[in-house]
């Protein structure tokens, strides 16, 4: 947020940070010393995020771990890009073209350590943002994506739910 709200300031971003886990602490204070209060918001976990996540122009999620992120099919089946670390964003949501993954994922270091590598991970997080802002490839790259615009496709699948 720091890197965008510093390279891109026309973007007028705000960000929200949703849930309860252990490193909560930690994020209210990482978000004081970079004096982003304003532009961060974090909130303890919501029921339905839907609310949220369907007024958003681009989904983060730095997970160190999920095996398979619900909330990243929720975000596709609604259309708006994401950029995920690598953990996070498994490469089979993605069609072929490995490059979409690429382009929609980082490496991600310990939270502890987040301090030492701040300045090459922001700015390739932001910049993948930015990217994604404007190609929204992280969504038409997705399998989930073209399968669920595949009327005919969808068709069969459900003809043959019907059948068996």
């Amino acid at each position: 947020m720091k890197y965008l709200k510093t390279n891109y300031p026309e973007l007028n971003m705000k960000g929200i940070i949703m849930g309860d886990g252990e490193l909560k602490s930690d994020l209210y204070k990482y978000r004081t010393k970079l004096h982003l209060e304003d532009e961060i918001i974090i909130m303890p976990y919501q029921k339905n995020p839907y609310k949220f996540i369907k007024k958003s122009d681009i989904f983060l999620l730095p997970s160190y771990f999920e095996g398979c992120p619900i909330v990243l099919s929720e975000v596709i089946a609604l259309g708006i890009p994401f950029v995920g670390s690598k953990p996070a964003v498994p490469i089979d949501y993605f069609c072929s073209d490995i490059s979409e993954w690429n382009n929609a994922t980082f490496e991600i270091t310990n939270f502890s350590d987040f301090d030492y590598n701040i300045d090459s991970e922001t700015k390739e997080i932001g910049e993948k943002v930015i990217k994604q802002l404007s190609t929204l490839s992280s969504v038409s790259g997705t399998r989930q994506w073209n399968e669920s615009n595949n009327k005919e496709k969808q068709f069969d699948e459900y003809t043959k739910l019907i059948e068996d």
